[in-house]
């Protein structure tokens, strides 16, 4: 079997978060992208990504995908026909116990796929120290 990962994260959340030092819980943004060759996990916090769109933005513009606004502030279109967003949600992650949760919906991009994004969580190493819980 090929150890390669098919997915991938785009991690908008300060490092330090990750590292421990972080006293309390945050609650971030995530979308799925899927370009037919694995799934993309793109996740911010709430306080610099306020739309699902953000993080859809931010994710064409560092990965040089044509895209655009369709409604701001909340729908930003991918114009590569090989690119589709596959809906998003919440997370809520506690650095001192550990958990880390996955709900909710995107008004904008819908309901995620939890076999995508589980696909996510079981290929990066970012989430193997987390008790996760997706709730869909």
């Amino acid at each position: 079997m090929d150890s390669v990962p098919r997915s991938h994260v785009l991690n908008l959340v300060d490092d330090d978060l990750f590292g421990g030092s972080q006293p309390s819980k945050l609650i971030c943004k995530f979308v799925l992208l899927n370009n037919g060759r694995g799934a993309n996990l793109v996740f911010g916090p709430l306080d610099n990504f306020p739309y699902h769109a953000n993080l859809v933005d931010q994710f064409c513009i560092e990965n040089n995908i044509a895209a655009t606004w369709e409604r701001k502030p909340d729908l930003v279109a991918i114009l590569q026909e090989d690119w589709l967003v596959q809906g998003g949600g919440w997370m809520e992650i506690d650095p001192i116990s550990k958990q880390m949760k996955f709900f909710g919906r995107s008004t904008a991009y819908g309901r995620f796929d939890p076999a995508l994004l589980n696909q996510v969580l079981t290929e990066h190493t970012l989430f193997s120290p987390y008790h996760i819980t997706v709730r869909h």
